[in-house]
């Protein structure tokens, strides 16, 4: 099974406390983490902007109205992916 962990500058996108995980990847920390500790040891410390969606029809593009993307300001790379909640609860065979 895949651990599907982002690499970011070539470094595993991720922490931990204690044993380390079944992958033997990220940064291994020697006390639990402060939130902020936790978001720069796991690489997330990025920022996203908002910007603005293009169409293209044949050669040309147009911005489209009242269209958005949310994005890695350091990237520029739409690595964002939006999920409901309830993905994150459903449990198996409901």
């Amino acid at each position: 099974m895949g651990h599907n962990l982002a690499k970011i500058g070539g470094k595993t996108a991720m922490f931990y406390y204690g044993e380390p995980p079944w992958h033997r990847l990220g940064v291994q920390l020697e006390k639990p983490a402060t939130a902020s500790e936790a978001i720069k040891s796991a690489s997330l410390d990025w920022e996203v902007v908002k910007m603005p969606l293009h169409l293209k029809a044949g050669d040309r593009f147009a911005v489209a109205k009242d269209s958005f993307a949310i994005v890695r300001a350091d990237s520029r790379t739409p690595d964002i992916r939006v999920f409901k909640n309830v993905r994150f609860f459903r449990q198996e065979g409901e």
